[in-house]
C-alpha cells in the first residue's frame, strides 16, 4: 500500500523543491505502482482503512461480496460503492435465500443486499451472517450496523466475532454507522481483531483493495521477452554516429533504420532530393506512393502540408515540386532536406502508436495507444516501464485501451494480430533498455493487420540525449 503526494501540478512543484529528481510525473508513478502490484490510496483516511482491513483479513478467493444491513438505504449505498470498486454483488444460492426467508420478517429483503430491518436484534444478525458466509457464492461479507431502537450493537459485534472464528478464510468487515452510539461495539471489535470502519463507502473501498491484490496474485506471472534476431551492433553504430555529429534528432530514415535493427518493418521507400529523383524512385517502386517532407525542423508533417498521398508513379516529379513549395510557404524557416518517396500502405489496417519517454529517476515508459492524427484528441493510451516489462504487462496494456474492441475487430472491421503487437511492445522495451540515450520515441502510426507479418511502421521520430 502506498500514499504518494504530488498528484497535481501544484503538489508536484511543492515536492520537487525538496526532493528534486525524485518527483516524476504522477502518471509515471501510477504506472510504476500498477506494474509493481502496489495499491495506491488517495488519502490518509483511506490508507488507515486499508491497513485496518489488510491486517485483519485473509485475501478473498474472488470478488463477490455479500452485504447485510439493518438500514436499507445504507445497503443500497454499499452496493453502489462495491460495484464502483470493481466488486461483484454475490448471487445468493436458492438454498441461502430460502433459509433467510424462513426466519426474516416478510418485509425484509432476502436477496443481496440483505436487509434484516431496523428492528433486528443480535440473534437475527447472527443467523443471517452464518447462512450468508456458508454460501459458496460469497467471497466476503460487509455487515452494516446502525443504532436503532432495538439494535443490540455489542451482542451483534460478539456474534460477528464468533462467525469470523467459524469462517476464517472469508474477509469480514463491519460498518459501524453510528458514531459514539456504537462505541462499545467498536471497542469490542477492535479488541478482537475484527475490521470495523465508519462508513459503507470506506468498507467497499478497502474490500476492493483486498480483491485487487488477490486477483493480481492469482494471475501473476513473469514471462520475459526473448528476441534473438536483434542487430544491436548496427543500431549502436547509428546512435553513436548521430551523437558524434552533435545531433539529438534522428532523421526519419535513421529512425526507420534503427527500428529495423529491432525487427520493425517499414514500407519500401527512397530518399530523394529532386523532382527527377522522386520520379525515378516512384517508378522503381511501381505502385502508388506517398511523398513526405524530410526536415529536422518539422515534427508534424501533415500540419505543415508535408505529406502527399496516393501519388501516381508517373506524377511523382510534379508532386515533389508541389510538396517542397507548400512546405516552404507554410514553414519558411524550416530546413528542407528533400522528400521520402514511400509505397502506399495496404488498405484496412488499424493505426496504433508506440512510444518511449524517459522519466527522470524512474526509468523509461513504453506507451501504446490508438494512433494516427487523433492520438492527442482521445488520449487512449496505456503505459508500462521498459526496464521490467513482461509479456503479461504488454498484454495488460492492450486490455486497458478503451479501443481494445477494435483490436478484436468490430462492425465489419477486421481485428489485428495481438500477439504480434505484444511482441512489438517487447522489442521497443528492449530498445529502450539497450539505448538509454533515447529520451523520446514515437512510432505513429504503426499500421497493424490480422497477420503480424504485415505490420508496418509508417512514421517515426526519435530524440536522443547525452
Amino acid at each position: 500500500l502506498v500514499l504518494k503526494s504530488g498528484k497535481t501540478a501544484a503538489g508536484t512543484a511543492a515536492s520537487s523543491s525538496h526532493t528534486g529528481a525524485l518527483a516524476g510525473s504522477d502518471a509515471a508513478y501510477r504506472t510504476l505502482f500498477k506494474q509493481a502490484g502496489i495499491i495506491r490510496v488517495d488519502g490518509l483516511e483511506s490508507l488507515l482503512a486499508a491497513l485496518e482491513v489488510f491486517s485483519k483479513n485473509p485475501l478473498p478467493t474472488g470478488k463477490r461480496v455479500a452485504i447485510l444491513t439493518n438500514a436499507g438505504g445504507l445497503g443500497v449505498m454499499a452496493a453502489d460503492a462495491c460495484v464502483e470498486q470493481g466488486l461483484e454483488l454475490a448471487t445468493l444460492s436458492p438454498t441461502t435465500i430460502e433459509s433467510l426467508k424462513s426466519f426474516l420478517p416478510a418485509a425484509a429483503n432476502s436477496h443481496n443486499p440483505i436487509d434484516v430491518l431496523g428492528d433486528a436484534q443480535a440473534d437475527r444478525y447472527e443467523r443471517a451472517i452464518e447462512i450468508v458466509l456458508a454460501d459458496p457464492n460469497t467471497d466476503m461479507l460487509l455487515t452494516i450496523i446502525t443504532p436503532q431502537a432495538m439494535t443490540e450493537a455489542l451482542l451483534t459485534a460478539q456474534a460477528i466475532f464468533d462467525a469470523r472464528e467459524r469462517f476464517p478464510m472469508k474477509p469480514l468487515i463491519v460498518s459501524l454507522s453510528g458514531g459514539a452510539m456504537l462505541e462499545e461495539a467498536s471497542v469490542f471489535l477492535k479488541k478482537h481483531a475484527v475490521s470495523a470502519l465508519s462508513s459503507p463507502e470506506a468498507a467497499a473501498l478497502a474490500l476492493g483493495h483486498l480483491a485487487e491484490v488477490s486477483e493480481a496474485r492469482r494471475h501473476f506471472s513473469n514471462t520475459p521477452f526473448v528476441c534473438t534476431d536483434i542487430d544491436t551492433l548496427s543500431a549502436r553504430a547509428k546512435v553513436d554516429q548521430v551523437m558524434q555529429e552533435g545531433r539529438t534528432q534522428l532523421s526519419e530514415t535513421e529512425c526507420l533504420e534503427l527500428l529495423a535493427a529491432y525487427g520493425f518493418r517499414a514500407l519500401t521507400q527512397r530518399v530523394t532530393h529532386s523532382a527527377e529523383e522522386a520520379l525515378a524512385a516512384a517508378q522503381s517502386i511501381g505502385k502508388p506512393t506517398a511523398l513526405k517532407i524530410i526536415s529536422p525542423d518539422i515534427t508534424h508533417k501533415s500540419d505543415a502540408g508535408g505529406v502527399l498521398l496516393h501519388v501516381d508513379p508517373h506524377q511523382a516529379g510534379a508532386a515533389y515540386e508541389t510538396l517542397i513549395a507548400t512546405v516552404a510557404d507554410r514553414v519558411p524557416e524550416a530546413k528542407i532536406d528533400g522528400a521520402l518517396v514511400v509505397e502506399m500502405a495496404a488498405e484496412g489496417g488499424t493505426e496504433l502508436i508506440l512510444g518511449l519517454k524517459k522519466e527522470p529517476g524512474l526509468g523509461t515508459l513504453v506507451m501504446l495507444g490508438l494512433g494516427g492524427i487523433f492520438v492527442e484528441v482521445f488520449k487512449d493510451v496505456s503505459f508500462r516501464f521498459a526496464e521490467s516489462l513482461t509479456r503479461e504487462d504488454a498484454a495488460a496494456m492492450l486490455r486497458e485501451l478503451k479501443g481494445f474492441p477494435l483490436l478484436d475487430g468490430t462492425r465489419g472491421k477486421t481485428g489485428i494480430d495481438k500477439d504480434a503487437l505484444i511482441e512489438a511492445i517487447g522489442r521497443l522495451a528492449r530498445l529502450a533498455v539497450d539505448f538509454p540515450e533515447i529520451a523520446e520515441l514515437d512510432i505513429n502510426p504503426l499500421l497493424a493487420f490480422r497477420d503480424g507479418r504485415d505490420f508496418r511502421v509508417l512514421d517515426a521520430r526519435i530524440r536522443l540525449e547525452k
